[in-house]
This record gives structure tokens, C-alpha cells and sequence, in this order.
């Protein structure tokens, strides 16, 4: 009776473990008695069905040959979240670890001990994606070309080339201009260690412009050569937690001023160092994200021209929480930025509906909310509907915060379609309204596509 009775137990042990793993490919293991038992690994080894290369996954692995573990539930919960991470590359259509007893046997001390080979096993997905989607406020309209491959060359980093154009109208002379145009390669994600690497260079026009109540106060355009390399350590003892090391080096030149509320130099230099600390555990479950993020970090870059120098700083901090509620996901950023010596332009991209150039000052905070809610689940196709509902107070420089300039509100939805088959790759259309705006003629909207999620 007593041997049927351990037996049960042990089956209930195996159904609870499955039931708590919900959401997650889990790792089949050789061993599921709930014993005390040592897990020692000895050896990891990688079987890749696609063009992804084992080193390239080894340095994203943080188990280690030779690590022990005091219980098998401690050794299993640490290759469930190895597992996750994988997931959360969102460039495998399937990952599954497999564990095998290499030797085991009891120590002097009566504790069982268990030698083991971890298999991960992953299949990929195609990555490589050209694409071409377009942008508009109302009053231009930004067309994006790019070709993305978030596996590159199988080291499982992401490199792009991009580019951009806008067209839109005048606000002095109501002609056609091409108000911004801009080239760009990244290259990010390449991990040794702790350590992961990726690097900007960039070449592009800007208009930067600044409305008060729809009144054009400034107007100016540059171009801009544009070189930052940003590093990322993860803390050992704190995973998931990091610190970000950006410097920067830029060239702005060829100014048109044609209406002018700051002091501006017409061609500098500008070198910076932004240093960040970032918390991030946030995982993919299906096409849904559960968990949180909060960072703070800080900018400051010199600017060296003709006649003087300046040193600018922004401070910003940023939560980002996902939760899943039965069949929905509701979601939450909010961000908080100060300025210390100059105004932030292109507030507005921070809220969905308000125009870029529609917010500026020297300190602010946006709130994002969200559900998104899964409409059909297909095989081939799995569409999303996600209406939000966005806020920001942004305060001028030496000027009382007014509800009426300082306070915007966007609203509107979007609709997000993923692939089943090839996780990297969602497809995003977006609407919004400006809804702080006092006269409905003069309403302001955004609509566009992309091929990444807001946040």
C-alpha cells in the first residue's frame, strides 16, 4: 500500500510541474523523483536545424559545464528560464532542452547525485525581411524602406539598412517640401559573456520645428553624420539587470534658419556619453509579453562650433509592465524626462495621435496604456487588436505648466498581425487622434505601418 501510495505522489509531483510550466516548452528530464538530489552539468551540447551556428547560442546560454545545483527543482527551474530566454530572441519557430543522466549514484551522506548532458535543440525561422510602409501626421508623410535580418548570418544578431523620406507641405510659403530624409545601418546584439555590443551609423536631413497652439515658432534644418556604439554588461549576480555605456560622435552642418527662438550654431560638433541602468524580465508567452522593465539613464554631450560650447544633459527614466488577463494583455509604459540647459523637440513620438513636433519643452512624463486582444488564432495568421489610450504633460522652460498648451491626449488603435510560423515578424497599422486639440477642425491624427511594436 505504501509503494502505491509514493508512486501517487510522484505522478501528482509530475502533473503539478507541467501545470506550473504552462506557457513554456519544457525541458523533458531523465530524472522526476522530487528526491534531494545533487545536479552537476557536464557537458552542453547545441543540435541546430537551420543556419543559426552553436557558438552563436552557446553565448547566450548563461548555465555553465560544471555548475551544481542542490536539487533537481532548483537545476529544472534554471533550464526552464535558459529556455525563455531562447523564446524571447523571437527567431526560432521551436526550442526544447533535453536533459540525460550521464552517471549518478548516492554519496557518503545519503544524498543522491546525478551527472547530466543538456541537449538544447532549436529550429529556426526565416528572418530576413525587406519592407516598405508609410507614415502620416496630416501634414507629411514619411515613407520607410529597410531590409532586416535578425539572425544575422546565424550569430543570432540583428543587422539593418534602412532608410527614410518625408514629403509634406510648407507651413510659410504651403509649398511641397521634403521636410527630413535620412540612411541607416545597425548592427546590434552580438553577446560574449556578459557583455553584448551594437553600433549606429547614420547620415540624414532633419526640419525641426516648434508649434504653440498651432503657431509656427521655430523653423530650422540640418543635415547630420551620426556614429554611437552602445555597450551592455549584465550584472552576474543580478540577472537581468544592466548597465548601458553609449558614446556618440555627431556632425551637424548646413543650417537654414528661418525662424529662430533658441541661440543656434550653424556647424558643430557634438561628442556624448549617455550611461543607463536597466532592469528587464520581460517574456514572450505565445504572441503575448508578461512581466516588467524599469531603467533610468542619463545623456550628456558637448557641442563645439564657431563662436562657443555648450554641455547639454537629459535625465529619463522608464517603466514598461505587461500583464495577461485571460485572453487579453494589457499593458503600461510611462516615461519621465528632464532637460537641464536646452528644450527637447519631437515630444509628440512618445504619444500615439500627437503629432512629433506638435510637443517641446524641458520637462516631461507620457503615460502608454493598451489591451491587446487576440481576435482569431490561425495557422497561418494571427491578427491582434490593440486600442490605447496615451497622455503627456510637457512643461516650457520658464513658464508655468497651462492645461490647455502643456496637456496631450491621444486615443485611437491598432492592429497588429503576427505569423505563427515566423515569430521575428509582426506587422503593426496604427491610427490615432490628437484628442487635447479644442476645435474638432482643427483635430490632428497619425497613421502609419511598421514592422516593430510601439514599445
Amino acid at each position: 500500500m505504501q509503494m502505491y501510495s509514493e508512486i501517487l505522489k510522484s505522478r501528482l509531483y509530475f502533473i503539478l510541474v507541467l501545470i506550473m510550466s504552462a506557457g513554456l516548452i519544457r525541458p523533458v528530464f531523465a530524472s522526476e523523483e522530487p528526491s534531494i538530489t545533487t545536479v552537476r552539468i557536464d557537458e552542453i551540447r547545441f543540435e541546430v536545424s537551420g543556419k543559426t551556428r552553436p557558438e552563436a547560442l552557446a553565448r547566450e546560454i548563461k548555465l555553465e559545464t560544471g555548475s551544481e545545483y542542490s536539487t533537481i527543482d532548483e537545476f529544472q527551474t534554471h533550464l526552464n528560464r535558459e529556455v525563455q530566454d531562447l523564446i524571447n530572441l523571437r527567431v526560432f519557430s521551436d526550442v526544447t532542452a533535453d536533459v540525460i543522466i550521464v552517471s549518478e549514484g548516492i554519496s557518503s551522506d545519503g544524498r543522491g547525485w546525478e551527472n547530466v548532458l543538456i541537449v538544447f535543440k532549436v529550429e529556426d525561422t526565416w528572418t530576413l525581411f525587406p519592407f516598405l510602409v508609410p507614415s502620416s501626421d496630416g501634414s507629411t508623410t514619411v515613407f520607410t524602406m529597410a531590409v532586416v535580418d535578425k539572425n544575422f548570418l546565424g550569430t543570432l544578431t540583428e543587422f539593418s539598412i534602412s532608410g527614410d523620406f518625408g514629403i509634406g507641405t510648407d507651413p510659410i510659403t504651403g509649398s511641397l517640401e521634403i521636410p527630413r530624409w535620412g540612411f541607416y545601418f545597425k548592427w546590434s546584439g552580438f553577446t560574449v559573456n556578459q557583455w553584448q555590443f551594437n553600433t549606429v551609423l547614420s547620415q540624414s536631413f532633419q526640419t525641426m520645428r516648434k508649434f504653440n497652439d498651432s503657431i509656427l515658432v521655430e523653423d530650422y534644418s540640418f543635415f547630420e553624420t551620426l556614429y554611437l556604439f552602445n555597450v551592455r554588461y549584465e550584472f552576474k549576480r543580478v540577472p537581468y539587470l544592466y548597465t548601458l555605456i553609449t558614446p556618440m560622435l555627431s556632425w551637424r552642418y548646413g543650417y537654414n534658419i528661418r525662424r529662430q527662438f533658441e541661440e543656434i550654431e550653424y556647424e558643430y560638433f557634438r561628442t556624448g556619453l549617455s550611461l543607463g541602468l536597466d532592469y528587464n524580465r520581460i517574456d514572450w508567452k505565445d504572441f503575448y509579453r508578461q512581466g516588467w522593465a524599469l531603467g533610468i539613464f542619463d545623456a550628456t554631450w558637448g557641442s563645439w562650433g564657431e563662436d562657443r560650447s555648450q554641455l547639454k544633459t537629459i535625465v529619463k527614466t522608464r517603466f514598461s509592465g505587461y500583464g495577461i488577463t485571460g485572453k487579453v494583455n494589457p499593458s503600461t509604459r510611462v516615461v519621465g524626462m528632464m532637460s537641464f540647459n536646452h528644450e527637447m523637440t519631437g515630444l509628440g513620438s512618445y504619444l500615439r495621435g500627437v503629432p512629433d513636433d506638435g510637443a517641446y519643452g524641458d520637462r516631461a512624463v507620457f503615460l502608454n496604456t493598451g489591451i491587446q486582444i487576440r481576435l482569431w488564432k490561425g495557422v497561418w495568421a494571427e491578427p491582434h487588436l490593440l486600442p490605447f489610450v496615451d497622455a503627456g504633460l510637457v512643461a516650457k522652460r520658464d513658464e508655468p505648466l497651462n492645461f490647455k498648451d502643456d496637456f496631450f491626449l491621444g486615443v485611437g488603435s491598432e492592429l497588429i498581425l503576427f505569423l505563427p510560423t515566423l515569430p521575428s515578424a509582426q506587422i503593426r497599422g496604427w491610427i490615432g487622434f490628437d484628442m487635447s486639440v479644442d476645435e474638432w477642425s482643427r483635430a490632428k491624427w497619425e497613421v502609419g505601418a511598421s514592422f516593430q511594436l510601439h514599445y
